[in-house]
C-alpha cells in the first residue's frame, strides 16, 4: 500500500465553480442591472468581459498579496474597481451610477448563488465516512455567511477566506493554514478546486494533493471525482472526527 494511499486526513474545497455558482450566470445577472441603469449589454459578452477582468487582476497581483485588501476602499472598492474595468472591456467609460453597489449587495444574497447538483451528496457521503472537510477559497469576508445561508457551512472545519487570512491562492500560505489548523500535514490535503493557477499549482507548490473540477456547463468533472479518487487511493480519515 502507497504512502498516497493513506495520506488524505483532510480535503480542502475551492466554493466558486466548485461548490456554488452564480444564478442565471455573473454575466446574466451584471448584464440586468447595467443594462437596467443605462448601459446596454448582453450577457455572454459581460461573462466573458468579467472573466478577463478576474484573471487580469489575479495575474498582475504582487507575490504574498491579497486582492480585496489593496484597494484604499477595501471590498467594496476592489469590486467597483473590476466593475470599472469590465465595462471598459465592454466598451464604455464608467459604470452607471449606483450599479457597483447594487451588484456588490446582489452577490452577498444566497437567492443570487446556486449549489451544483452533486454538491450535497458528495459532502453528506465524505461527512458519513468521517472525512474531515474545509474550504479554501479567494472571496471577500462575506463568504462565511453565504454558506450559512446557502446550507454549506455544517460541513466544514477551518474556513481559509482570502479578504480573511491577506493571502490568496496560489500562495502557499493559505494550504498551509488549512492543514495546521486541521492538526494534519500539507502532504496530508486533498484540495479540490477548478482553477489551474489558484487550485490545482497552487497546492501543488504547497505539497498537497490536487483534484482539478471541470464543470464544463454541467457536463464536465464534477465532485465525483473525489469519491473515486478516494475509493481509488483506499483513503479513510483517521480518527474520523472533526
Amino acid at each position: 500500500m502507497t504512502s498516497e494511499r493513506l495520506s488524505i486526513r483532510l480535503i480542502s474545497f475551492d466554493v466558486g465553480g466548485t461548490l456554488i455558482h452564480a444564478h442565471p450566470s455573473v454575466g446574466t445577472v451584471y448584464a440586468e442591472v447595467l443594462c437596467r441603469r443605462g448601459f446596454n449589454c448582453a450577457a455572454e459578452e459581460v461573462d466573458r468581459a468579467f472573466e478577463e477582468s478576474w484573471e487580469f487582476a489575479a495575474s498582475h497581483l504582487p507575490p504574498s498579496s491579497e486582492r480585496y485588501s489593496r484597494s484604499v476602499e477595501g471590498e467594496r472598492g476592489y469590486w467597483r474597481e473590476l466593475l470599472r474595468d469590465t465595462v471598459s472591456r465592454l466598451g464604455g467609460s464608467e459604470p452607471p451610477a449606483g450599479a457597483a453597489d447594487e451588484l456588490f449587495e446582489r452577490f452577498a444574497r444566497a437567492d443570487t448563488w446556486r449549489v451544483y447538483p452533486d454538491v450535497l451528496p458528495t459532502l453528506q457521503e465524505l461527512d458519513g465516512r468521517g472525512m474531515p472537510m474545509a474550504v479554501v477559497s479567494n472571496w471577500d469576508s462575506r463568504l462565511p455567511g453565504l454558506l450559512r445561508d446557502l446550507g454549506l457551512r455544517r460541513f466544514f472545519g477551518p474556513l481559509l477566506v482570502s479578504a480573511l487570512e491577506a493571502c490568496e491562492k496560489p500562495d502557499s500560505r493559505i494550504f498551509h493554514r488549512a492543514a495546521q489548523r486541521a492538526g494534519v500535514l500539507p502532504r496530508e490535503v486533498l484540495h479540490v478546486g477548478d482553477r489551474d493557477r489558484e487550485d490545482l499549482q497552487g497546492a501543488l507548490r504547497a505539497g498537497c494533493l490536487a483534484l482539478k473540477i471541470d464543470r464544463n456547463g454541467g457536463g464536465g468533472i464534477g465532485l465525483a471525482a473525489v469519491l473515486r479518487r478516494l475509493e481509488e487511493n483506499g483513503a479513510i480519515a483517521d480518527g474520523g472526527s472533526r
